[in-house]
């Protein structure tokens, strides 16, 4: 029996975290990646992420960049922490409020705040790690613009849409999809070991090795040139928070476009009949925004239960 065939569009976290996920559960699979360009040019090139992790990655190593982390949002906007709260207290480690005697550690400290410890990586070392991870198994990856997602579907069996900003387009019936201009600066500052965010927006990560500071959202604007405006509303906020900073060498510059969706995430299967007749399954995964690396493995371990439960139909024609 000819092997299942897969084909990911996009080869940035979301889509590797898929094709990953999909060959560790289904080893026999044939998957291919593709991707429109270098992957230094792509959105998860620059951003650290902060994420949640399950058991099979804790042991992952510095090869990955992965490490644990600990840290504070704090706003003056007490609900905003609130559904934090309610969104991830269960699944980060050692989740409390801060009491007003940790508020002295801030310059400026705002009304409220919320400390815990999780996971953070940076795309530039987790991706080509996921990346290697994938051609250990086979995998192949090929640089190629796709224009449709149904060019493929005489070849494949199922495609896996995680094409960012593209995705709605190749998609043809989502016209949802919207940039969300992003920047961030990297900074030698080895003294600083712990994240810290002011109302989501405004963030300082520690890496491995330096440590990022942002970040703007800037809705509808697609150009990646960082200008000294970006600069100078960065450098002001973040300084706000971590005076210290002042003095800290910027290391490298990153603009980028993370892909906000109106209707928020899509994360869907659909059958199609390819042009030359066969059938053949999409399954879309875009829509993350800023939350792409957050949110990547949960959403890959959806799409594999997605095609999972079409392998396993008893009526499947694949």
């Amino acid at each position: 029996m000819n092997k299942t065939r897969v084909a990911v569009v996009g080869a940035g976290v979301s889509g590797c975290s898929c094709a990953l996920a999909l060959i560790e559960q289904y080893p026999n699979v044939d998957v291919t990646v593709f991707a429109d360009r270098p992957f230094t040019d792509t959105t998860s090139f620059g951003p650290p992420g902060i994420f949640a992790l399950d058991y099979q990655q804790y042991n992952v190593g510095a090869s990955s960049g992965v490490q644990l982390i600990s840290g504070y949002i704090l706003s003056d906007n007490e609900q905003l922490l609130k559904e934090e709260e309610e969104n991830m207290s269960d699944i980060v480690f050692n989740f409390q409020w801060l009491k007003p005697k940790d508020f002295q550690l801030f310059a400026n400290p705002p009304k409220y705040g919320i400390f815990f410890t999780t996971f953070t990586t940076e795309g530039r070392t987790y991706v080509p790690w996921l990346t290697s991870r994938l051609k250990e198994r086979k995998v192949k990856f090929e640089q190629r613009t796709i224009a449709k997602l149904n060019e493929l579907g005489n070849t494949f069996d199922f495609v896996i849409n995680c094409a960012g900003v593209d995705a709605g387009k190749i998609a043809g019936d989502d016209d949802t999809v919207v940039p969300a201009r992003g920047v961030l600066l990297e900074v030698a500052a080895p003294g600083q070991k712990h994240f810290i965010s002011l109302d989501i927006g405004t963030a300082l990560i520690p890496t491995t090795k330096s440590f990022f500071i942002g970040t703007l959202k800037q809705m509808g604007r697609s150009d990646r040139v960082v200008t000294q405006q970006d600069r100078d509303e960065i450098w002001e906020r973040n300084l706000k928070i971590m005076p210290t900073l002042k003095n800290a060498k910027v290391m490298s510059e990153w603009a980028g476009l993370r892909p906000v969706r109106k209707e928020g995430i899509r994360l869907e299967m659909k059958d199609n009949i390819a042009a030359n007749g066969k059938r053949y399954y999409i399954v879309h995964n875009y829509g993350h925004g800023s939350n792409g690396f957050t949110l990547s493995w949960g959403c890959a371990k959806e799409v594999v239960e997605l095609i999972g439960g079409q392998l396993h139909h008893p009526n499947s024609k694949i």
